[in-house]
């Protein structure tokens, strides 16, 4: 399938471009990672006082993985393998956030109690 305009002409896009804000390079825009994904995952994992795997990683990611603290009222902290609540990103209750990378992610808990963590990643089969 090729890309095309909105009248069907085909669309040439740029393999890179320079991106003034972070002084880097923009990805390459393909026709694949244009593309929906077409596989959703979803699980919850407890979360110990060790470095637990929240979300394995996976090369055909395609967008995001959101992480949400279903805690009450502690700290879960997310980050690699390495994980620790000293330098770790910081997910209080109730807060989520989103990863737009393919590594796994780790978590580790702030306190005594265990923490389940809920995740969802959009990805090609």
């Amino acid at each position: 399938m090729a890309l095309t305009d909105e009248v069907g002409n085909s669309a040439r896009l740029p393999i890179s471009e320079y991106d003034s804000a972070t002084g880097g390079s923009r990805p390459e825009v393909t026709e694949r990672n244009l593309k929906s994904f077409d596989t959703l995952a979803h699980n919850q994992v407890t979360v110990t006082n060790s470095a637990t795997q929240i979300v394995a990683a996976r090369t055909t990611r395609a967008r995001v993985v959101t992480i949400i603290n279903t805690h009450a009222t502690d700290t879960l902290y997310v980050g690699g393998s390495g994980v620790t609540t000293g330098n770790g990103f910081p997910l209080v209750a109730g807060a989520s956030k989103v990863w737009t990378n393919t590594a796994a992610i780790y978590g580790i808990r702030g306190s005594s109690n265990n923490i389940t963590a809920a995740y969802d990643e959009e990805y090609f089969a």
